[in-house]
């Protein structure tokens, strides 16, 4: 194992050694049913009325759960039963359904009914609907039928009520149907990309996000897309997913993010930002490791990625039996923190844990909030890598009285490039599990082609290699270099690597400031066709000046950098490698920088210059930091606090840092 971080972030006010000095000769610079074990988690085995597979499970307005349709043995079945948490058992309902049909949809309406659409009878798609009373444990056909027969299709209720049904067709098209009207209307517009056996769910800015599912030839689909109830139109999300899924899970977490779950033999889930328009994390909850048994991973709702036929026994032992099947039901019972799968009853929760971002570039800080957690309890959280680069870490927080809490202990390190997080969350007295997924995806700028010496300042006529690790081999990468003034100076494009590797040549007139690089993930590996999100996957930034002077050396015994304390007035620190400054009185601490300006090349006089230097750790307080022109001269390896350079009575700039731990401070220095 690499020397990993382990423990919380150190309060220590530092600057990080290379202090970098950009200089400009005449121009200026802008810087910028089956037999369980009793487990803890199956609480219970309830046997299904009728065998069946393929059908629709819903949960009723008093919590009960309504079995319709699927396919069994003896073709496709009619008689629905009702799950009753409150018994434990399954009923059959005393009428059958009007149409006896398999992979279809049945969504509760607002007044309490259920709307049953489209499915299939053997090998015939179906246009038929019908409508579940509970109130008379009755169905009825409606007179409104679907213009497309469907099988394998959505249904989702928009804002307005209506349910836009979508796929499940050879066209690929989608329908709104009105059940206040009874009626149904085609879209002109078709999905992207035909699809069936798919999931959809409404997010938060009102639209349906449409993902996975088959397409003709009955291959997974890796894609993902965007329906727009104001224009009716669908949108391809421009990236895809690490896998291809079937019939996967969504769920929807307090932040508006998109949790996929299963739909694949990987036991994995990732997650779509809708912020970004973009798929980030991703995470083999089970990869063979244990750090996280099955028994946890069944108490949280991420489980439905164990789910699926095949499933290895070798991974889940004596669970096999119950995750190793497909054409199942999973669903949620939020009143009674159960979960009702077709053979079984588990324990679950509406807990949740979730992170500000999908992708984090190295030392920045990942925010964790979690909700619905038990008032006042602890939650222990456990992060895993993969691959494994550290031993697996455990943050914790509080919930507070509203069940929530926010952590932000935990940042990536510059090794962790590519791995892939999967945290887990347990509340210690509720014993609530929740799960989510991020990645380490960067983009570091280097100074050589071999990119072993990363830079963030460069001069005119250098080149700039970029490298963007942690990338899909199945996307095309769109890199765009943005100059100073947001004009895009150059954008290239990649496919089939990890890392994206890319360089750009600063032109030999500049111009001088911030420069902007944005990494953006396309919808597929062909360039030529993929589309790319508005907003980039990670962005990096470098200044650029007519000269650079990275480090600041001692020559001639004058100049470089280190520092001097006051507490140890007569010790140098010319070998540490970190400078510090530290403002309270009787231990002080002064950063000292100077640098040797022979030899840069420079004719003229300097117009403008500016002083870098990245603040590492800081304190939690407000903060301005002051830097001032030495008007003697020390020497980096023999300057203690006694023989400090005396220096300008006044600050030729300050900057300030607000409470942040890490930042690159600028400092104008040009008189």
């Amino acid at each position: 194992m690499r020397n990993c971080r382990t423990g919380g972030r150190s309060q220590r006010r530092g600057m990080a050694r290379a202090p970098i000095l950009l200089l400009a000769a005449s121009a200026a610079l802008t810087v910028a049913s089956f037999a369980l074990p009793s487990w803890a988690q199956v609480a219970g085995t309830p046997e299904l009325q009728v065998a069946r597979l393929g059908h629709t499970a819903t949960v009723l307005g008093d919590g009960r759960i309504l079995i319709v349709g699927g396919e069994n043995a003896s073709g496709p079945v009619g008689q629905a039963e009702i799950f009753d948490p409150a018994s434990g058992a399954f009923s059959l309902v005393g009428s059958s359904s009007v149409v006896a049909r398999a992979d279809h949809t049945a969504t509760l309406l607002g007044d309490g009914r259920v709307l049953i659409a489209g499915g299939r009878q053997y090998t015939t798609r179906l246009d038929s609907t019908e409508l579940f009373d509970p109130a008379t444990r009755t169905f009825q056909a409606v007179p409104v039928t679907l213009r497309q027969p469907r099988a394998g299709h959505s249904a989702t209720v928009l804002a307005d009520g209506t349910l836009l049904i979508a796929g499940g067709d050879d066209a690929g098209s989608a329908e709104i149907l009105d059940p206040a009207t009874a009626s149904s209307t085609l879209l002109p517009a078709l999905l992207a990309i035909a699809r069936a056996y798919h999931a959809a769910t409404l997010v938060e800015s009102g639209s349906v996000l449409i993902v996975g599912g088959a397409e003709a030839g009955n291959g997974p689909l890796d894609s993902a897309e965007l329906f727009d109830p104001t224009t009716l139109r669908f949108h391809l999300v421009a990236s895809v997913m690490q896998v291809g899924r079937v019939e996967p899970s969504l769920r929807v977490l307090p932040d508006g993010k998109v949790q996929v779950i299963g739909g694949s033999r990987d036991n994995s889930m990732e997650v779509f930002n809708p912020a970004a328009g973009a798929f980030g994390g991703y995470a083999r909850l089970l990869d063979g490791s244990g750090a996280t048994p099955v028994e946890t991973i069944l108490r949280a709702q991420t489980r439905a990625a164990l789910f699926h036929n095949q499933q290895d026994a070798g991974l889940v032992g004596s669970f096999a039996p119950l995750l190793d099947r497909e054409g199942h039901s999973l669903t949620e019972m939020p009143g009674r923190n159960q979960a009702l799968q077709s053979a079984a009853v588990l324990a679950s929760s509406a807990a949740s844990v979730t992170t500000d971002k999908t992708s984090y570039a190295p030392g920045e800080i990942v925010t964790v909030t979690g909700a619905g957690w038990q008032p006042g309890e602890a939650v222990s959280m456990g992060l895993h890598e993969d691959p494994r680069v550290c031993d697996d870490r455990t943050l914790s927080s509080v919930a507070d009285a509203d069940g929530s809490f926010t952590d932000s202990s935990f940042s990536p390190e510059p090794h962790d490039v590519g791995v892939t997080f999967a945290l887990t969350a347990t509340g210690q007295a509720s014993g609530f599990v929740a799960q989510t997924t991020f990645r380490d995806e960067n983009l570091a700028l280097y100074e050589d082609s071999a990119r072993t010496i990363q830079r963030d300042a460069f001069a005119w006529s250098q080149t700039v290699f970029a490298s963007v690790g942690g990338a899909s081999v199945g996307n095309c990468y769109r890199i765009d270099w943005i100059r100073p003034d947001t004009t895009t100076a150059a954008s290239n494009f990649h496919t089939g690597q990890n890392p994206v590797l890319d360089s750009f040549t600063v032109p030999a007139s500049g111009p001088s400031g911030t420069w902007t690089v944005k990494a953006f993930k396309g919808s597929s590996s062909n360039c030529g066709t993929a589309t790319f999100p508005a907003s980039p996957i990670v962005t990096s930034s470098f200044d650029v000046a007519r000269a650079v002077i990275v480090g600041a050396v001692e020559s001639g015994g004058v100049g470089g950098d280190t520092y001097v304390r006051e507490d140890q007035a007569a010790n140098n620190f010319g070998t540490a490698t970190d400078v510090e400054v530290n403002p309270n009185a009787g231990h002080r601490k002064h950063a000292l920088v100077g640098f040797d300006l022979s030899g840069t090349g420079i004719s003229g006089s300097v117009t403008s210059a500016t002083l870098r230097l990245r603040l590492r750790d800081g304190a939690n307080l407000p903060r301005t930091d002051d830097v001032y022109r030495a008007t003697s001269t020390w020497g980096e390896s023999a300057v203690t606090w006694n023989t400090s350079p005396t220096v300008a009575a006044g600050a030729t700039d300050s900057e300030s840092t607000g409470s942040t731990h890490d930042a690159l401070i600028r400092w104008t220095v040009t008189s």
